[in-house]
C-alpha cells in the first residue's frame, strides 16, 4: 500500500490510495450515497472515486465498514483517532489516512499539471513568493506557481482538520531551497503559532500531475 508516491508524499506516516476517477457508486454506504443523492455525474463520479480510495485506504489500517461523511465545510468526517485528506482532480482521485499516534494531522492535494493563468499568483501568492517567482524563468514559473497553489491546498486541510482555523492564502509561506530541492511552509497567523518543524509539506510532479502533501507533527517532548 506504500507505494512510491505514498513514500514521496508521506513517508511512513500515512497510507495513501489513488484511483482514476469512475464510478465507484457501488461501494457507497447508503449514508455516502445520499450524499450525492441530487448531484451531476461528474460530481457524482469524483465522490464516489474519493470515498472508494478513502475505505481502501482505511481498510490498510484496519478499520472497515465506517461510512465516511461529511463535516460543516464539506470535509470528510473520520474515525475516532484516524486524520486524513480526500483530493482529487479532473481525471484522479486520492484520500490519505494516518492514526493519531503518529501525528497531529495530514493534508493531500491533486492537480492536473496544466496551463494556469500567472495573473492567479497574484491570490495565491504573498509577496516574498511573487519576487521569487520573477527571478524564475517563465517556463519554470507556471510550475511553481502550480506548486505553491497545491501545497497551500493540503496545508490548509492539514491545518484545518487539527485546529479548526482557516487560513487565507497570504497567511502561508513557501520557501523554496532550488539547490537542495527543499520546500517548506511557514504559517503567518499570529493566532494560530506552529513551529517551523512540526509542519512538512512535499510536492511530487509527474509528466501530468502535481501532488502535495502537508504533515503537521507533533512537537518531540522535552526532557
Amino acid at each position: 500500500m506504500r507505494d512510491d508516491l505514498s513514500q514521496r508524499l508521506f513517508g511512513d506516516n500515512a497510507v495513501l490510495v489513488t484511483a482514476h476517477i469512475a464510478d465507484h457508486r457501488d461501494s457507497l454506504y447508503p449514508s455516502e450515497l445520499a450524499i450525492i443523492s441530487g448531484a451531476i455525474e461528474k460530481r457524482a463520479l469524483e465522490f464516489s472515486t474519493g470515498r472508494y480510495c478513502a475505505h481502501q485506504a482505511l481498510r490498510a489500517l484496519v478499520v472497515d465498514n465506517f461510512p465516511v461523511l461529511r463535516g460543516k465545510l464539506r470535509e470528510p468526517v473520520w474515525p475516532e483517532n484516524i486524520v486524513g485528506s480526500i483530493s482529487h482532480c479532473r481525471d484522479i482521485a486520492g484520500a490519505a489516512i494516518a492514526s493519531t499516534s503518529q501525528v497531529r494531522s495530514i493534508g493531500l492535494d491533486i492537480e492536473n499539471r496544466k496551463q494556469i493563468n500567472p495573473d492567479i499568483a497574484r491570490h495565491v501568492c504573498t509577496e516574498k513568493e511573487n519576487n521569487w517567482l520573477q527571478t524564475l524563468v517563465t517556463s519554470q514559473r507556471n510550475d511553481a506557481i502550480l506548486q505553491i497553489f497545491s501545497i497551500k491546498e493540503a496545508v490548509f486541510k492539514c491545518i484545518y482538520q487539527a485546529s479548526g482555523a482557516q487560513l487565507r492564502f497570504t497567511q502561508c509561506q513557501i520557501t523554496h531551497d532550488m539547490q537542495n530541492n527543499i520546500v517548506k511552509a511557514i504559517i503567518q497567523n499570529t493566532e494560530l503559532p506552529i513551529q517551523q518543524n512540526e509542519l512538512t509539506v512535499y510536492s511530487y510532479f509527474t509528466e501530468t500531475h502535481i501532488f502535495s502533501s502537508a504533515i503537521w507533527h507533533y512537537l518531540p517532548a522535552v526532557g
